[in-house]
């Protein structure tokens, strides 16, 4: 008789019927963060620049 091992992660050994559910909606809410972080990275990138060019006159540093 063989010996039948615990899934190392019970959450993805797809014994639960929900668990495809589960995975996907964790996937979606990871997409929507890294977009609105991405999106917010960019307003933030844009409006610092347009702040400093107000400010300073000239055109903002960059990375070389």
């Amino acid at each position: 008789m063989v010996a039948v091992r615990p899934a190392a992660f019970p959450c993805f050994d797809g014994r639960d019927p929900g668990n495809e559910i589960s995975v996907l909606r964790k996937l979606l809410w990871t997409g929507l963060y890294a977009g609105l972080a991405a999106g917010a990275t960019i307003a933030a990138r844009t409006l610092a620049s347009r702040i400093w060019r107000v400010a300073t006159g000239e055109e903002p540093p960059v990375k070389k």
